[in-house]
């Protein structure tokens, strides 16, 4: 009778957490010769790593919404920007350098890349513009890791990643003018509710 071993989840989280103590010491060494890890492994520590640093912002924001939302959607956010922002690099690679990169090798570079942009979004209820710095880190990294993993050449990876980098701060700024709106929206049914008493 043959077998399947179910998902070793604990040993994943807990040698996915020491990989990212790694890293952290030295991240670009980690991303001149990127790791194969796979894909499930990789979104498992991603979802377990944003939900812990979703709990951090929740707990610096002192709000129980922020926390709800750090644990639960944050976590599934990112893994879906993830996956997006691994396509359209994917997508552009492959047409810029006229190779065939692996989309498991372009989601683990894109993964490893953005996990100092999770740690300095736990600032983010108290600077919300800090996420800018996290995704210019995390495009550092990212050009490095085209450069010394993938082979592709400074001037190609440096457009790359400038695109890419366009196209993420585009939906920043979208996401932020939303947020004011919303904010702009709130505080005048407040002012209305105060003026009708």
């Amino acid at each position: 009778m043959n077998e399947q071993k179910a998902f070793p989840f604990k040993e994943t989280i807990i040698g996915g957490f020491h990989f990212v103590l790694k890293f952290l010491k030295n991240p670009i060494q980690i991303m001149k010769n990127t790791p194969h890890i796979p894909m499930a492994e990789a979104i498992t520590v991603q979802g377990a790593l944003a939900a812990l640093t979703g709990l951090a912002m929740g707990l610096m924001a002192q709000s129980i919404f922020t926390l709800i939302w750090g644990v639960f959607l944050y976590p599934i956010i990112a893994i879906i920007v993830c996956f997006i922002t691994s396509l359209l690099l994917y997508y552009g690679a492959n047409y810029l350098t006229k190779r065939d990169f692996k989309y498991q090798e372009i989601y683990t570079l894109v993964f490893l890349a953005s996990i100092p942009a999770y740690f300095i979004r736990i600032l983010h209820p108290l600077l919300a513009s800090i996420d800018l710095l996290g995704l210019a880190i995390s495009s550092y990294l990212l050009r490095m890791g085209l450069i010394y993993s993938f082979g592709v050449d400074r001037k190609t990876a440096s457009k790359i990643v400038m695109i890419l980098y366009g196209v993420l701060l585009l939906g920043f700024v979208i996401h932020w003018l939303q947020f004011v709106n919303l904010q702009q929206d709130l505080y005048q049914m407040e002012w209305k509710k105060l003026e009708s008493f």
